[in-house]
């Protein structure tokens, strides 16, 4: 039976507390999509670009950039993807926040 406590908090802290307490693989690293894209790919994915195809080039810096980097010593959750990026549907977005 799952604890009420992880029924009863925000999704991304559900989360934490998954990795935590029921797989107990440590309190998990936390980036905005933001933080890693420029740590790890070494640009702002949220400047402005002209090009028609941007969302397919932060696709690809994404899975070729940064997602080698996550998870390497815990489990690493990226939140805060910019709204074209987001797998979340329209009426979820926002509702993730700390």
């Amino acid at each position: 039976m799952v604890s009420p406590r992880l029924t009863t908090t925000p999704p991304e802290c559900n989360c934490s507390r998954i990795c935590e307490e029921i797989l107990g693989l440590g309190t998990p690293e936390r980036l905005t999509y933001r933080e890693a894209f420029i740590r790890y790919a070494k640009i702002d994915p949220l400047e402005q670009s002209s090009a028609a195809d941007h969302d397919l080039h932060l696709d690809l810096l994404l899975t070729q950039k940064v997602e080698p980097h996550l998870g390497q010593d815990r489990p690493t959750i990226l939140y805060d993807y910019p709204a074209s990026q987001s797998p979340w549907p329209a009426s979820a977005r926002g509702s993730f926040r700390r």
